[in-house]
């Protein structure tokens, strides 16, 4: 039997052109896909808002403002940061963590409290690599003490940072710590404060008043507050 055979001559060969408006129109909306993506991305501050807000609600704690003050530091901004601090441009580090429920608890006074004084920004430290620290291991209390060191600039500190929700302020003068009578780096420490006038670490009035002395003294508002008093 013979072997039927098709004929492909009269089949019409469609050729793709790229036409000027063809390629216009893909980049508009090449460039509209990528901008919805992006907007859908949250921001740092955002994330920041979401995960602070989760956690104020799990330890039924009043959540912080949409346009709250504070943002994350990684260690090494923070030692970068510290050294460029001056009495104008204090630094206001916030130790601790969404994990701990005292920091959680007393964000939102914080916050409030440093738009009363004109404070823009307050950096958190997190404190979950020391929450992560195993206390027995000698490699990781090594870590830990390198950076209480690096921290303070003060080779014999006994800066705790197994101590959450501490409020520092760097401002490139020297304070002293209330336990080595040595000097440090941070010029205010709530937790030395506090361990000075009694009670904790806790959300407590004691913690409210260490906020107030630490805005009052060392921001400039406050600064410029004490400048008038005295004149």
């Amino acid at each position: 039997m013979a072997r039927s055979t098709r004929s492909y001559k009269n089949k019409t060969k469609i050729s793709f052109k790229w036409t000027k408006e063809l390629i216009i129109f893909l980049s508009v909306l090449s460039i509209a896909i990528i901008l919805t993506i992006i907007c859908l991305i949250p921001t740092t501050k955002e994330k920041f808002y979401s995960e602070f807000t989760n956690a104020a609600a799990a330890n039924s704690a009043t959540a912080i403002p949409e346009d709250h003050v504070f943002s994350y530091i990684s260690y090494k901004e923070l030692l970068k940061k510290k050294e460029a601090a001056t009495k104008e441009d204090p630094l206001f580090i916030l130790y601790g963590s969404s994990l701990d429920s005292t920091t959680v608890s007393n964000l939102y006074n914080l916050d409030a409290k440093a738009k009363e004084y004109g404070v823009t920004h307050i950096y958190i430290f997190n404190s979950q690599f020391a929450m992560e620290t195993d206390q027995d291991d000698e490699n990781d209390m090594a870590v830990i003490k390198t950076r209480a060191q690096e921290i303070t600039g003060n080779e014999d500190t006994d800066l705790d940072l197994f101590t959450y929700n501490q409020l520092w302020v760097f401002n490139g003068e020297k304070g002293i710590e209330s336990s080595t009578k040595l000097s440090t780096d941070i010029v205010f420490n709530s937790s030395d404060y506090m361990a000075n006038v009694g009670g904790d670490n806790d959300n407590d009035p004691t913690f409210a008043n260490a906020i107030q002395k630490c805005f009052s003294e060392y921001s400039p508002k406050g600064m410029a507050a004490q400048n008038n008093k005295s004149n």
